[in-house]
């Protein structure tokens, strides 16, 4: 009760500060106004990286690909809960039916999730978060951040993340059964699964950035603000989770055409 007391209590200062702060840059390039932290975080995220991450990438990139895409499906499917409260607060009736049937069809047809039945169907995923739903009424991104081990956001993303934590079903439910372990396994899992997708992807960027750090804010920030604008065009990403977004071969490129259907 007293957590919760402390949620609805911090939550309307959050909105304030987001409403104060971010709708001034909601027009403007996104700064980076704590550049020398982020810096020091991004340094501390690329030597996890290159000590743990990409390692346990490569190995992981050794099991047959039915199997890795299966693994994605079933996490995906199990994510269908923050994205169906995410439409309803955007009063997305469309795509909360659309995302409502998915999870139907895949939880039944595609045996838990396994399989993606309703992309073969031609009923596409619709992937949102609390960061969007936050840009729909009015909140501008505020200010560039590097989290640590989660990598790079802006402030209002943080915070969607945060809520989508929190509504997360499998969040509430390992700390109902005390398993304090399902939650961090799954961000554990789909860290090296992206990471796994974008190997060449993100060695060769380091290799050819005369600045590393510059060069990855660029790739994200210049992607947020096409899919807000809805923009149809080539643009450099590092966001890869779709089908679409990959070559022939099934490996990542680093120029994807990017709308906000994706």
């Amino acid at each position: 009760m007293k957590n919760l007391l402390i949620k609805f209590t911090i939550t309307p200062f959050i909105l304030l500060f987001l409403s104060s702060t971010s709708l001034s840059f909601a027009e403007e390039q996104t700064p980076d106004p704590f550049e020398k932290i982020n810096r020091a975080v991004f340094i501390f995220n690329d030597s996890i990286d290159t000590a743990f991450l990409k390692p346990i990438a490569t190995l992981y990139s050794n099991v047959p690909e039915p199997g890795r895409n299966a693994l994605r499906n079933i996490f995906r499917n199990l994510e269908t809960p923050i994205i169906l409260t995410n439409n309803i607060l955007q009063a997305d009736i469309y795509n909360a039916q659309t995302t409502t049937l998915r999870f139907l069809i895949n939880t039944i047809f595609g045996i838990g999730g396994i399989f993606d039945t309703a992309s073969r169907l031609g009923i596409e995923r619709n992937d949102t978060n609390f960061g969007e739903t936050l840009e729909k009424y009015g909140f501008g991104p505020g200010f560039y951040v590097v989290l640590p081990l989660l990598g790079p956001s802006t402030f209002r993303d943080a915070i969607g993340i945060g809520v989508d934590q929190i509504i997360d079903p499998l969040n509430i439910t390992t700390k109902n059964i005390q398993n304090n372990w399902l939650q961090p396994a799954k961000t554990s899992i789909r860290g090296i699964d992206f990471r796994e997708r974008n190997l060449d992807t993100l060695e060769n960027l380091k290799e050819n950035s005369l600045d590393y750090y510059a060069t990855l804010r660029s790739l994200y920030l210049q992607r947020k603000k096409n899919i807000a604008n809805n923009d149809n065009y080539d643009i450099p990403s590092l966001d890869l989770d779709e089908e679409e977004d990959l070559n022939e071969d099934g490996t990542c490129c680093v120029y994807v055409e990017t709308s906000k259907d994706e």
